[in-house]
């Protein structure tokens, strides 16, 4: 890639969503809808994330350092929110609960070691190009503290820890310029374009490349994913019947050219870091159904 000045990117606007655990986020760009709750007012210093990686470095007897382990690599996502309201007060405490007391008195009541976990989406647009950060589930780490004076506005500083999931997290975007790349594991870029496979036997030669699908027309319709070497089945991604064809894309599906227009035919939409699994319904070409499935890239 080269210097592109259109590429350069401020969050200049945007928002924090919070939902119980297992909330499933949209594999698309539309507005979201309960269970997920508009946080309000952030600070002007936005929403920090910070991604760790904990190394061990491997020596060898000819030589120093030959390899990096990764041990773990622990995530976290920080904002401060700036609204005081039932939403905002449960979310920062953990828990806990608010009742109406009657005579338009409401009472906060902690529980004790009460840490909820929660999903979060975290989402900005510049230009009229939108990125949203999905985590499936994550839970308050560390203090939180904030000060009541009259020279400034009651703030919730809050950090999330990332908890495990599959994915941990994900970015979705219709920014065309993540759709294109030269590196592995981008889209058109690396080992080969990925593609999808509808067969009773598993694809062989070297037509397809890292990150292509097949799904497994003999065995209840399993998805499996190329890991550079091997086919992996996709856990929890399972088709309701056999399709007709399968195809990759971008965007979400439409009755257009392009994308498959028959009862049960499957499209990958590929949001640049897993694939999201929709699933073509009875009624004509302009019926899809997000089947809420996802497909982590290798």
């Amino acid at each position: 890639m080269a210097i592109v000045a259109e590429e350069v990117r401020v969050a200049g606007a945007g928002h924090v969503y919070a939902a119980p655990e297992g909330s499933v986020i949209p594999g698309t760009l539309s507005a979201l809808a309960a269970p997920f709750v508009d946080l309000g007012y952030v600070t002007t210093d936005g929403v920090t994330f910070t991604f760790s990686r904990e190394t061990e470095d491997l020596d060898a007897w000819q030589a120093d350092k030959i390899r990096v382990l990764s041990s773990r690599e622990p995530a976290t996502v920080g904002f401060a929110l700036m609204q005081t309201n039932s939403d905002v007060m449960v979310l920062a405490m953990g828990g806990g609960e608010i009742t109406d007391e009657g005579g338009g008195l409401f009472k906060y009541s902690p529980v004790q070691g009460d840490n909820a976990v929660r999903t979060l989406v975290i989402e900005f647009t510049d230009g009229g190009k939108t990125y949203r950060y999905g985590i499936p589930r994550a839970q308050i780490e560390g203090d939180v503290a904030y000060t009541l004076t009259r020279t400034g506005a009651l703030t919730y500083p809050l950090t999330f820890g990332l908890l495990d999931a599959q994915p941990k997290y994900f970015i979705l975007s219709d920014d065309p310029a993540m759709g294109d790349g030269s590196l592995p594991g981008t889209v058109g870029g690396g080992e080969g374009v990925a593609t999808a496979t509808i067969s009773a036997a598993a694809p062989s030669g070297t037509s397809f490349g890292d990150d292509s699908l097949w799904v497994d027309t003999t065995d209840l319709n399993q998805v499996s994913i190329f890991n550079g070497t091997a086919w992996a089945e996709v856990a929890g991604v399972q088709l309701a019947a056999a399709p007709a064809s399968a195809s990759i894309g971008t965007v979400a599906p439409t009755s257009g050219a392009g994308v498959p227009g028959t009862e049960n035919d499957v499209y990958f939409q590929n949001t640049g870091s897993l694939y999201a699994v929709w699933i073509k319904g009875a009624g004509g070409a302009t019926v899809w159904t997000d089947s809420g499935d996802t497909i982590p890239l290798t």
